[in-house]
């Protein structure tokens, strides 16, 4: 089960999303300039209450061993280093703004730059779909973000995503992004069409009125947060509210069939790896919010602390509630021996979004995704030679649903081992403890061939000799 506590505040994962970045600003099925924005939605559109769900895919992976990650509110907030200890729970404290007087319309403060749509206008459609009537923000727009940059370079350095393959290419910072604090908005439209932008500008304001808006309040929400996996799921379900509420947006305001989640699609099945990883919770939030919600109206249901929202990516990418489809339990166990330590003295759960973007890399999307499926749980340790650092080596435990499904993962995982390059100094191997467990060892050849496993099902140790 899981040992690492790690809580992120919502604040804390929108900074660390990028928020509306890369969305819609790549490859075909992008929208174009030819929206008709009306100033009230079509009839099919406005929004009525109903109790169900929204769900937000963030930005950031988080599947580094040591898991989370912080940020403190910047002009440009991106994701931090995914093995940096995260901050509390609590969202960054800020005064809420007041609402403008009912017969001025909003007055969008932009800095640094000029769009080519009316801001204002954009603001005031959201607001009217989520019924909300908040001060609006201060847009800075910026021709770069350097923080997604040395974001991006950060991810490449991973120990655990060079290690499984994930290659250096997670975010493409040539094309549109954009970023919410409780402060401010940053954008950066690039080249991006009037439809982009005004689609930029909606996610984002999304995520302002998340700050600052009873209708779409996140309140102490996230308090599940432990591990990489549920920090996936908790950063997907606020960033999937400004998924899904942009499409509504589009739906009711442009005339074109693209949207936000369509394009996600996209990005998560051309990859590579490393951005299919960065996508995956965008993805899978979107699809479970469009399944859960019927109206832009009711996303603060999904924050409420009596709704049964996901908490495991398992759940997440399959609709489930955390009763429906629970976590296994699992302990991890390392002995200390020979020159390979453990100097975390915890372990992480990368959960099944992890397992699945990893097959995916070198394996056709139904074997990876069905291979992933039958996960129950996970805990990885990450270990450091005695003498040098900078080695690293991975002792990672996968409970499965049933030993058939054990069987499926390891069957997948030969053939993706099979695909690595021989030649960079990582080997892997896979064992089996009990009918339900495997245990995937990944680094150097003298750490690889003298590690083994024992236990149980549920009670694995690990043991290195030499």
């Amino acid at each position: 089960m899981r040992q690492t506590v790690a809580t992120v505040g919502v604040a804390a994962l929108l900074l660390l999303a990028g928020c509306g970045s890369l969305l819609g600003g790549q490859g075909p099925g992008t929208p174009t300039e030819t929206d008709v924005s009306t100033d009230e939605p079509t009839a099919t559109q406005t929004a009525m209450p109903s109790p169900t769900a929204t769900v937000t895919p963030t930005a950031s992976p988080t599947a580094a061993p040591t898991p989370t990650a912080t940020r403190t509110p910047t002009p440009t907030a991106t994701p931090s280093d995914t093995e940096t200890p995260a901050p509390s729970l609590t969202p960054t404290a800020t005064a809420t703004p007041t609402a403008a007087p009912d017969d001025e319309g909003p007055n969008v403060v932009l800095r640094g730059g000029n769009l080519s749509v009316d801001e204002d206008a954009v603001y005031a459609d959201v607001q009217e779909l989520l019924g909300t009537d908040v001060e609006p923000p201060t847009v800075y727009v910026r021709e770069e973000m350097p923080d997604l940059e040395r974001y991006n370079s950060r991810l490449a350095a991973s120990p655990f995503y060079d290690t499984f393959g994930y290659g250096d290419r997670f975010i493409d910072t040539s094309v549109y992004h954009g970023s919410a604090t409780p402060n401010r908005i940053v954008v950066m439209p690039k080249d991006a069409n009037a439809t982009q932008q005004k689609t930029l500008l909606a996610h984002e304001y999304v995520h302002w009125m998340q700050f600052h808006s009873d209708a779409v309040d996140t309140g102490s929400f996230g308090e599940f947060v432990d591990d990489a996996d549920s920090q996936q799921v908790a950063a997907g379900l606020v960033e999937g509210a400004s998924v899904y509420v942009t499409d509504r947006y589009v739906e009711g305001y442009l005339n074109t069939s693209w949207n936000q989640t369509r394009e996600l699609r996209g990005q998560y099945e051309r990859g590579p790896a490393g951005r299919r990883l960065f996508r995956a919770r965008y993805l899978f939030g979107a699809r479970y919010i469009h399944s859960q919600v019927e109206s832009p109206r009711n996303v603060s249901w999904l924050y409420d602390p009596s709704t049964p929202t996901p908490v495991t990516g398992e759940q997440l990418i399959h609709g489930y509630t955390p009763s429906e489809e629970p976590e296994r339990n699992l302990t991890l166990s390392l002995n200390r021996t020979g020159a390979w330590r453990y100097p975390h003295d915890h372990t992480d759960t990368q959960g099944e979004i992890v397992v699945r973007t990893m097959l995916r890399a070198d394996l056709n999307r139904s074997t990876a995704a069905s291979a992933a499926a039958g996960w129950g749980t996970d805990s990885i340790a990450r270990l450091r030679h005695a003498d040098n650092a900078s080695r690293v080596a991975f002792a990672w435990a996968l409970r499965w649903d049933d030993p058939a499904e054990a069987d499926e993962f390891a069957a997948a995982f030969e053939s993706w081992r099979a695909a690595q390059p021989p030649d960079d100094g990582t080997v892997y191997r896979l064992a089996r403890v009990g009918d339900g467990t495997t245990v995937v060892f990944a680094g150097p050849q003298s750490f690889v061939g003298n590690a083994s496993a024992s236990g149980t099902a549920g009670n694995v140790t690990v043991s290195v000799a030499g």
